[in-house]
């Protein structure tokens, strides 16, 4: 039905929301450092634990939008895991604090990019699923969702050397210019 669509994008929309809201500038904070690996890390603990839940609700056979706000509820656990990181490892930083004179002159283009992004990323999928059926777009939905997790596995690696080498070219230009050589 209708409703259970509108409630499932709501949920999915709202974590995401959630999650821009509350660690955007914190994300920054950890690849400017080169601790990706925290973010990545926090990721793959999200998505272990929300296909556990997930596979564990099937099995029980419950609702759909309870499953979607299965996962709403483990993005909120993963903003909590990260404000402990916070709190631990970075005890000076104060959030209540707004520096009202560094506001983005262009945060409009900002969400205008974020929609074009979201439309241009999931484009295949409805095409494929509105020509071809759900069958063949659920396919290509888990094709392009191991793709997507392969990419992710990549970029990680990637995200740590490129720390390393903008470090490296702090510190030591010869040196930084030895490894781009090797690294390109």
């Amino acid at each position: 039905p209708k409703y259970t669509i509108f409630i499932i994008v709501v949920l999915q929309g709202l974590a995401s929301l959630v999650n821009f809201y509350a660690l955007s500038g914190l994300s920054v904070l950890l690849s400017a450092e080169g601790r990706e690996y925290v973010i990545s890390n926090i990721a793959f603990f999200v998505t272990v634990l929300s296909n556990l839940v997930k596979i564990i609700l099937v099995n029980l056979q419950v609702d759909i939008i309870v499953l979607q706000f299965s996962y709403f509820i483990i993005s909120l656990l993963s903003i909590l895991v990260y404000m402990v990181y916070f709190k631990k490892n970075y005890p000076w930083i104060d959030r209540t604090q707004v520096d009202e004179t560094i506001t983005l002159k262009q945060r409009g283009a900002f969400l205008q990019n974020n929609i074009v992004y979201l439309i241009f990323n999931n484009t295949d999928t409805i095409i494929i699923s509105l020509f071809c059926g759900l069958k063949f777009g659920s396919v290509y939905a888990i094709y392009n969702m191991i793709f997507t997790y392969v990419l992710t596995l990549i970029n990680s690696v990637f995200n740590g050397l490129k720390y390393m080498l903008g470090k490296t070219y702090n510190q030591d230009r010869n040196k930084y210019i030895r490894l781009h050589d090797s690294y390109k």
